[in-house]
């Protein structure tokens, strides 16, 4: 559930107060009739019998919520680690780490639009670059976000100078 919070906006708010229950341990009772019915069995199965097919009917439920997903990457990220340990890897984090390193190896997919944070661009390059309050970072964080561009740069500043600390 923490992932799924950390990755989506705009899901139901009954589901983050079922999370905290959650968090301590403990599973909250629910209606299976209720509209988070289909995603609180899924995570009940998958918390009494964590394997990679319970842990990923989790992710499909949490999917058919309808939430923005914003951390598009690292949830499929997890999605394919999830196939890779149900294809033999002996556990999640096993998983995890044979698709961090083939995406080292093999690359990123391309996207039309990219938003991140200067820390996760470091050593990409893009054709056009918009750095948002610029002002706000730091000297380094302003040095790889405005080396990044290999065409256009707009940098957005609440102040016409930058002086990053």
């Amino acid at each position: 559930m923490k992932f799924a919070f950390s990755s989506y906006s705009k899901l139901p708010g009954g589901l983050k107060s079922k999370g905290k229950v959650m968090e301590s341990g403990t599973f909250p009772t629910f209606r299976t009739t209720s509209s988070l019915g289909p995603v609180l069995s899924a995570l009940e199965s998958m918390a009494s019998s964590p394997t990679p097919e319970t842990v990923e009917a989790a992710f499909r439920a949490i999917e058919v919520l309808g939430g923005t997903l914003f951390r598009k990457e690292a949830w499929n990220d997890m999605l394919r680690a999830l196939r890779v340990w149900r294809e033999g890897a002996t556990t999640l984090a096993e998983a995890v780490r044979t698709v961090r390193d083939r995406c080292r190896v093999v690359g990123r997919r391309d996207m039309r639009l990219t938003v991140s944070r200067p820390v996760l661009i470091k050593g990409q390059q893009f054709d056009e670059c918009v750095v948002v309050g610029a002002d706000a970072l730091n000297a380094r964080e302003l040095y790889v976000a405005m080396t990044r561009p290999r065409m256009t740069l707009t940098v957005m500043s609440a102040t016409a100078v930058l002086s990053p600390s």
